[in-house]
This record gives structure tokens, C-alpha cells and sequence, in this order.
């Protein structure tokens, strides 16, 4: 069989197909895989000692990354929190800002005798409102 594979080796030049490549991103693609049980399975441990070595770094590093993912997902939710109590408390300015500016501008533009549909007018008077709301909520 080494035989057959050696010549077939050399009568179609594909010689980097049978030497390993253990780069670093396949080393990584490899952890990633291990400690998020994905688990693709293409990249493998072959021996013995290698697959003892992966099943104690998924021992290792699997609750790392749970840990890691409660501790990004109470900070972003402390962040949303923090988003919401601003909200809250300025909510009669979002009220006056969503509902006040797009009147008056309404009005105004009724005043200057431009008949448009009532959707063109929403549209307009929204895209006018737009970055008022973007510098709002930057702030």
C-alpha cells in the first residue's frame, strides 16, 4: 500500500497532500472547535496522547468559556439597563421630539401650500426627525 501511495505520489506531483500541516490557525480552528462543542470533527487528534491532551483542555476549557460568555452577557446587560433607565427618565423629551416636531413641521409645510400624499409627508417630516433622534440618543 506505501508502495502504490509513493508512486502515485510521484506520477501526479501531489506530494503536499499527504504531509500533515499543523499551522497555528489549524491549532486554533482546532481549540475553538473543542471548547465551544461545536466539534466539526475534521481536525482531530490521532494519537493517543494527543486526544488525551484535547479531552483535558476541553475539561479546562469549556466552563472558561462559559464563564466568559455569563460574564459578556451580564455586561451587556448591565449596558441595555443603563440605556433603559436614560430612557425612562427622558421619555417626556422623546415624547415631545416624536410626536411635537413632527407636527409643527407638518403644520408648516401645509402652510406653504405643498400638496404632497400623506405618506410623502410622513416620509419627509421622518427624515427631518431622523438626526435629531441619532444626536438624542448619542447623547
Amino acid at each position: 500500500m506505501k508502495a502504490a501511495l509513493f508512486r502515485f505520489k510521484t506520477l501526479t506531483g501531489l506530494t503536499h497532500l499527504f504531509t500533515p500541516t499543523w499551522t497555528f490557525w489549524n491549532a486554533m480552528f482546532l481549540a475553538v472547535t473543542t471548547y465551544t462543542t461545536i466539534g466539526y470533527g475534521n481536525i482531530t487528534a490521532q494519537s493517543k496522547l494527543g486526544r488525551l491532551a484535547v479531552m483535558l483542555y476541553a475539561t479546562i476549557g469549556i466552563p472558561l468559556v462559559l464563564m466568559i460568555l455569563h460574564k459578556l452577557g451580564r455586561q451587556s446587560f448591565r449596558v441595555l439597563e443603563r440605556f433603559w433607565i436614560q430612557f425612562m427618565r427622558n421619555r417626556i423629551k422623546w415624547l415631545y421630539a416624536t410626536i411635537g416636531i413632527p407636527l409643527v413641521l407638518m403644520i408648516l409645510h401645509k402652510l406653504g401650500r405643498q400638496s404632497f400624499r400623506v405618506l410623502e409627508r410622513f416620509w419627509i417630516q421622518f427624515m427631518r426627525l431622523l438626526p435629531f433622534l441619532i444626536l438624542k440618543i448619542k447623547m
